[in-house]
């Protein structure tokens, strides 16, 4: 097995060492100062990479802004346009499984309980999920004039500059936690990013291809080296992919306070968004339909009783509507988010406007789906 425990003991230990090395340089040079005021750039700025980032930022980002060497250019044409043919489903499995699957592993979601920023505004953290995949998996963002190295960039200083302050607090345990966004924690993201997709598209009616999965997981596993991840331990396979999933399920899901309230705080964002909360019953089916019982219980969301329900046409329009309202929140272009008083622009890109799905039609279609494969289980 590739995936041992003193292998991914060992990842716990390693950060990112290229950003890390930045962050170093900064504080050797006398300019910590620059650390924290990196950090509240990064999450005010709604541009790309602010041009008045201190010299020594400006020339890392220019000496990192590029693809890795041989990149197969046509899997990754495939999997963007793959994306962009089925935005709203993507959408629906990331702001469900993906964001509890994250919330679940109790190690790694002690650093959005540590920065104070997920619980104080859940709807901002599900926009900046949601728009950063749009950045990185929408079709030509990798073309010349694309933002989307760009993009993953401010990211990773981000995390870098997340790393350093919460090292530098002497408040963390790494015995327990290991380092803060650590080479496992960011593997364990990008596998939210691709294999809970791949895993979850199918309840939606979206049975992916062979080749599609593949593309799929190889364009996250690109992302993930510009994002600073380790390429030796990214999965070969979606095989090895799912491997890798169930190996870091099984060491790190277990319940958590900052887990579960962030959970319930997912919980009533969505049921916030339904009209005079006549459908608020409806969120933990889905959530619990698209995430599993497993991770749902460790997270403490309610539990439903689907089955004692009859198959009806009713029932469908019931369930379309926080199908309709979290697709609709998440990517309806110009949508927008709160964030401490002001209000930060949500943008879908330009590259996803002929194919996004907002025919009501087609969101039938997926609530469908959706409901044969909760009356299958």
């Amino acid at each position: 097995m590739r995936y041992t425990d003193s292998i991914l003991d060992a990842l716990r230990l390693q950060g990112d060492p290229s950003a890390d090395a930045l962050m170093h340089e900064l504080i050797e040079h006398g300019e910590v100062e620059h650390v924290s005021e990196l950090l509240g750039s990064l999450l005010r700025s709604d541009t790309v990479i602010p041009s008045d980032f201190p010299a020594r930022v400006q020339a890392w980002l220019h000496a990192n802004s590029h693809l890795p060497d041989g990149v197969d250019t046509e899997k990754m044409v495939r999997a963007a346009a793959h994306f962009a043919k089925h935005a709203f489903s993507y959408a629906v499995v990331l702001s469900t499984s993906s964001l509890l699957e994250a919330y679940a592993a109790r190690r790694g979601v002690e650093v959005l309980t540590f920065t104070h920023r997920l619980d104080y505004d859940t709807k901002r953290r599900i926009a900046e999920t949601t728009q950063f995949y749009l950045n990185v998996q929408s079709p030509h963002v990798f073309e010349e004039g694309g933002q989307g190295i760009a993009n993953i960039l401010k990211i990773r200083l981000l995390h870098a500059t997340v790393r350093n302050l919460i090292l530098g607090s002497k408040r963390w345990d790494i015995e327990d936690r290991g380092i803060p966004v650590c080479q496992e924690d960011m593997l364990g993201t990008m596998l939210t990013f691709s294999g809970v997709i791949i895993r979850d598209l199918p309840k939606l009616g979206i049975t992916l291809t062979a080749e599609q999965a593949e593309d799929l997981l190889y364009y996250w596993c690109v992302v993930g080296q510009v994002l600073g991840v380790d390429p030796t331990w990214m999965p070969r396979s979606v095989e090895d992919a799912t491997v890798l999933g169930e190996r870091i399920a099984e060491r790190h899901h277990e319940p958590s306070e900052s887990g579960r309230r962030m959970a319930a705080s997912l919980m009533e964002f969505m049921q916030s968004m339904m009209p005079a909360h006549l459908f608020n019953s409806m969120v933990p089916v889905l959530l619990r339909t698209m995430a599993g019982d497993n991770v749902c219980d460790i997270l403490g969301l309610p539990e439903h009783h689907f089955q004692h329900v009859s198959k009806s046409d009713y029932l469908v329009r019931e369930f379309l509507i926080p199908l309709n309202l979290v697709g609709r929140s998440l990517l309806a272009g110009g949508a927008m988010v709160l964030n401490g008083g002001h209000r930060s622009k949500f943008t879908l890109p330009t590259s996803l406007d002929a194919n996004f799905e907002t025919h009501h039609a087609g969101w039938r279609d997926a609530v469908y789906a959706l409901m044969t494969y909760m009356h299958q289980q």
